[in-house]
């Protein structure tokens, strides 16, 4: 009698659906007689028949791993094998690219961000040039309404006597249709890290501390509508410097009037 699992290429704890399908298959390759397809189809889709069938060849039908299929696999074991591989080195290559698009994106932030630092450092540069043509005649100068966008004021009022500056001198700069600047030239150069800041105090109610920029013996910052308002009637400022010393300077200024 004709071994039918050898001849179907199936386990003896095949289902009956992988007899049916090794049947196929088998017809497919046309390799098998149809009589011995037809016979070893009513020996094994039948439980009963299968069963007398295996008794009088002898077989022993194996036990089924869970899960599993009594057909033997056609496919060879490095299809899975390569398909894993390519997988992962596919992700390692997705990595590297998305790192890398992460550090180009870093760099272009780092990037802007300086070009925006060295803007603003440029732009505080301009305010200190535009005002060095007019010191000359600085002493005659006073604080008041005039056709250009800038108004000059001397000080030899110093508070502190211990300071390392002897003189200030004050420049409002209220160029049209853009912020005021305030401008501070001392007679020696200044040194501020961090929070480079001056206060300014027009009254026990009027107290300002401004961000500056600090280029030699210049000082430079961005003025509010609120401060600019005070300098709209005669008074005194009181300035105190970001140095060690919080050396403090006072300004006489005549009303800054439209």
């Amino acid at each position: 009698m004709q071994n039918f699992y050898e001849i179907l290429g199936i386990e003896s704890n095949a289902t009956s659906m992988d007899v049916e399908k090794a049947i196929r298959l088998a017809r497919q390759r046309g390799d098998v007689e149809e009589t011995v397809l037809m016979q070893a189809r009513n020996c094994l889709i039948d439980p009963k028949m299968r069963k007398i069938y295996n008794h009088k060849m002898g077989i022993k039908v194996a036990a089924r791993v869970r899960g599993g299929s009594g057909l033997k696999s056609s496919m060879p074991f490095w299809i899975p094998v390569t398909v894993l591989v390519v997988l992962l080195l596919g992700g390692l290559v997705g990595l590297h690219f998305a790192r890398q698009d992460a550090a180009e994106k870093r760099q272009e932030a780092q990037e802007r961000a300086q070009m925006a630092k060295m803007q603003q450092a440029d732009a505080q540069e301009g305010i200190v040039h535009s005002a060095q043509p007019k010191m000359g005649a600085w002493e005659s100068s006073q604080l008041m309404y005039a056709p250009t966008p800038q108004y000059m004021q001397a000080s030899t009022q110093l508070q502190n006597e211990f300071s390392m500056f002897k003189q200030a001198k004050l420049v409002l700069s209220v160029p049209e249709g853009e912020p005021a600047q305030l401008l501070m030239v001392l007679d020696q150069n200044i040194f501020c890290e961090n929070d480079c800041r001056i206060q300014l105090v027009f009254d026990e109610y009027n107290r300002f501390a401004l961000p500056s920029q600090a280029h030699g013996n210049y000082l430079a910052a961005a003025v509010s509508d609120s401060i600019l308002s005070s300098f709209e009637h005669d008074g005194k400022v009181t300035i105190i410097l970001p140095d060690q010393d919080q050396s403090t300077f006072v300004f006489e200024y005549r009303a800054l009037k439209p």
